[in-house]
């Protein structure tokens, strides 16, 4: 499996590389907000994509101040949180980092009975490899996520 999205007109987008027992989801974008979304767009893809016509519904979240690759951790792990407990899946985002260091957003996301199923469901994401990064074309991300 090797999938990938690019946004032309925002320069983001993601790709899914097979990993041993798990898959690699890298991102970029042109800002940190962008390239975070973009993560979050990777991970709903590797499992599903939505029925069509079905409805989003925005959902508020917030990560704490913290190191960059922490930040993309709890970001990826809200959204298997959400899977896992409230039966919703976050499929885009919109991130703002706040003036403490936090970020903030919506999600918007649909319902899992609203979905069809093409992979396996996300259980984790590793901390081994884990990164967020900035550099000459802009952000970077890379996370193993365990299915």
């Amino acid at each position: 499996m090797s999938r990938t999205t690019h946004d032309v007109a925002a320069a983001s987008g993601y790709r899914l590389l097979p990993h041993t027992a798990d898959v690699q989801l890298m991102a970029w974008g042109p800002t940190r907000e962008e390239c975070l979304a973009a993560a979050v767009r990777g991970l709903a893809s590797l499992f599903m994509r939505p029925r069509p016509g079905t409805r989003t519904q925005s959902e508020e979240f917030a990560i704490p101040a913290g190191p960059d690759d922490e930040q993309l951790l709890g970001l990826l792990d809200e959204v298997i949180y959400r899977i896992d407990v409230t039966g919703r899946v976050p499929v885009a985002a919109l991130v703002t980092r706040q003036p403490g260091g936090g970020l903030t957003g919506l999600f918007q996301t649909v319902a899992v009975a609203d979905i069809v199923q093409t992979g396996s469901v996300p259980k984790a994401t590793t901390r081994h490899g884990l990164h967020l990064t900035c550099g000459e074309a802009g952000w970077s991300a890379r996370a193993t996520i365990d299915v």
